[in-house]
């Protein structure tokens, strides 16, 4: 996912709707988004596959990423804000609630995906945004598995392009697994 992460880090939460002293942080995130960027740094020719709105956090995660980063894969949608998320840690940085919008990265089709081919083809990795729908993951990987193109999904498992860390995106790894 390309998106805006806030960090809120909280001691002794009472859940009484009134405000709590603590430390907000933004960071570019996600995993997918996060691994592109370091290997792209590295010098490995990356095709990001992702979604991000026309709004302020797709320009700081533009400024912040490294040039080309967020080029052709990377679909700008007017119609949806950019993915964020927020964490809500404990005083020892345990996650104890998240929230996010990843609705945008629903505007990534296997239509769009496939006019790619040619820079897919001629890439060293390809990164999926992990919230991509089904459909486009499927098509992805075909295109992927035709060039001989490895695919990440964050653990370095081959043709899987998914972080498991919500329900609906792990019935979709076991999908792929199969």
């Amino acid at each position: 996912m390309l998106s805006t992460k806030y960090n809120l880090v909280l001691c002794d939460v009472q859940y009484t709707g009134r405000t709590h002293q603590g430390a907000v942080t933004q960071n570019c995130g996600g995993v997918g988004r996060n691994l592109a960027d370091s290997l792209t740094r590295l010098g490995v020719t990356i095709m990001l596959l992702s979604a991000v709105g026309t709004d302020a956090h797709a320009d700081t995660l533009t400024t912040h990423s490294p040039p080309g980063l967020m080029g052709l894969g990377t679909l700008r949608q007017d119609t949806a804000p950019t993915a964020s998320y927020c964490a809500l840690l404990d005083s020892k940085g345990e996650a104890m609630l998240g929230v996010g919008n990843m609705d945008v990265h629903n505007h990534i089709t296997p239509q769009w995906v496939r006019q790619f081919s040619k820079e897919i083809a001629s890439s060293q990795l390809v990164v999926c945004d992990g919230n991509i729908p089904q459909p486009t993951l499927d098509c992805t990987l075909q295109l992927c598995a035709a060039s001989d193109v490895p695919v990440s999904d964050f653990r370095d498992t081959a043709l899987q392009c998914k972080e498991p860390h919500s329900f609906t995106t792990s019935r979709k790894i076991a999908a792929i697994s199969r």
